[in-house]
């Protein structure tokens, strides 16, 4: 019998590994904070503990009642049959250096309990401890891997602020550098991208890729990326919970900051829209006094908040005409979009065009032509660099019918 129940043993080690990967993953997401994850785990108990394997009970009131053993296992290997098509991220568990070290303790973990249950296993009188055992380590994948991430945390911490100081001493180094923050509940990442394509036809330019948010998403953009020959440093901040936005900003030490607008995305972690305001307004609060901030003027929750920073505040807007920068005249037609942008100080009137469509992009448009401007982009350069604008993968793109 010991036989027998070491080979499962052994099958439950293998059939842990697709687990733990998927369980890595979701921490991944939630940023290795443990209380998201935990947030997670409650709002997702089928996969943190799949329907299937509260069979494997059975398989210990069997055991209790002294049914055969072989009977009694039967249910157990039930924990292993596939319950179904598991949904697809759409970003996939990244193997960076911080997984490699969590793999390295959930081993360790997961070695100490084998020995354990292998140990009440060829003890005769313990094979229902060492059932027991197995039974609760299958159901507990992801809390192993919420404690490993907590063991891991001092040694991360540690590594964090390393990178940090890194980051920040390369700054620094470059005091000509301007550098954009960006921020919203949404349109911050076509915006960033907008800017971007806009700024290279005058500027050399760098900015976070992808959705790289985070603090930690801006350091290692900073590290890996930023160089002496670049003239602007464009940064989208996120935010799951208040502070976020400001330790980014603290690290970066932005000169320009664009709210694109407030929604109430994220309002089961931040409870309360002013929270959210709160906490996006931080990218304005934290600029230095000679520091510019650029505003939606048209977005009533961005409006209805009053910084207490005195920088400089430069909003734009379609509706409200009153703002310092408005597009008008949009006409939407096969080749995309054609506006008009002109400013209070009267030095901007002129008519773009873009390959992309609708309302919110001629905001996030109308955003980065306010920054280009106030920064010096030559008029030709900034109708180039609205024309040339790309639609960002799943955020700006056109879809085509399939009888296209």
């Amino acid at each position: 019998m010991q036989i027998s129940f070491t080979i499962l043993v052994v099958i439950w080690m293998m059939s842990q590994l697709f687990r733990i990967k998927q369980s890595i993953h979701m921490l991944q997401l939630n940023g290795y904070f443990n209380n998201r994850f935990l947030h997670w785990m409650k709002q997702h108990r089928t996969k943190v503990v799949p329907v299937n394997e509260w069979f494997a009970l059975v398989s210990i009131i069997l055991i209790i009642f002294n049914t055969y053993w072989i009977v009694a296992l039967l249910p157990l290997l039930l924990l292993w049959i596939p319950t179904g098509k598991t949904n697809q991220e759409k970003k996939k568990l990244a193997y960076t250096p911080r997984v490699k070290r969590l793999l390295t303790t959930i081993a360790l973990i997961y070695l100490l309990l084998v020995a354990t249950i292998l140990h009440f296993v060829w003890r005769e009188d313990s094979l229902l401890i060492a059932t027991v055992l197995l039974l609760i380590s299958s159901m507990a994948t992801y809390g192993f891997v919420l404690l490993a991430n907590l063991i891991n945390r001092p040694i991360e911490n540690a590594i964090k602020q390393s990178y940090y100081k890194d980051a920040s001493q390369i700054i620094s180094q470059m005091p000509d550098l301007k550098k954009v923050g960006i921020t919203g509940s949404f349109g911050k990442t076509s915006t960033k991208f907008i800017l971007d394509t806009i700024l290279t036809t005058h500027f050399n330019t760098l900015k976070t890729p992808e959705s790289f948010n985070t603090k930690i998403g801006v350091t290692i953009t900073v590290r890996n990326s930023l160089k002496p020959y670049h003239d602007v440093f464009i940064a989208e901040m996120g935010a799951k919970e208040p502070g976020n936005i400001q330790e980014i900003c603290e690290l970066v030490g932005h000169n320009y900051a664009v709210l694109t607008a407030i929604g109430e995305q994220h309002l089961e972690t931040f409870k309360t829209l002013d929270n959210i305001k709160k906490t996006k307004y931080e990218i304005v609060e934290s600029l230095p006094e000679d520091g510019t901030a650029f505003l939606n003027r048209d977005d009533e929750n961005i409006m209805s908040y009053t910084p207490k920073n005195p920088c400089r505040r430069i909003y734009f807007a379609i509706d409200d005409e009153t703002a310092d920068y408005v597009a008008s005249d949009i006409y939407y037609h096969n080749k995309g979009t054609t506006f008009r942008v002109t400013n209070k100080a009267g030095s901007l009137d002129a008519t773009f065009d873009t390959k992309l469509l609708g309302k919110h992009n001629v905001y996030n448009m109308l955003a980065a032509i306010s920054v280009a401007w106030e920064m010096g982009v030559p008029l030709h350069k900034l109708q180039l660099g609205v024309k040339k604008v790309q639609a960002v993968k799943h955020r700006m793109e056109i879809k085509k019918d399939s009888a296209d």
